[in-house]
């Protein structure tokens, strides 16, 4: 049962981050020179609030990483002894 909520945990990463460079290619693909040259010079610099997002999005692949590792583990798991 573990195997399969580790696995889904997996799955739900790597979609939200398939999502996330799909959605940005879509916005960021039409804009041209002029829109990308007004865009570089807005003043809306928040590096509080995205590296909170950052850093929460390094910590839950690590877990995920970790988590798989230890499931995908027999001995760890407690399925089969050390011999």
């Amino acid at each position: 049962m573990a195997r399969g909520r580790a696995w889904g945990l997996l799955w739900g990463l790597t979609a939200q981050s398939v999502w996330f460079a799909v959605a940005n290619w879509l916005a960021l693909w039409p804009i041209g020179p002029a829109g990308t040259r007004e865009h570089a010079r807005r003043e809306e610099f928040r590096p509080v609030a995205e590296e909170i997002v950052i850093v929460a999005l390094i910590v839950a692949g690590v877990t995920a990483t970790l988590l798989l590792g230890r499931v995908g583990d027999p001995v760890a798991s407690g399925s089969q002894r050390p011999r």
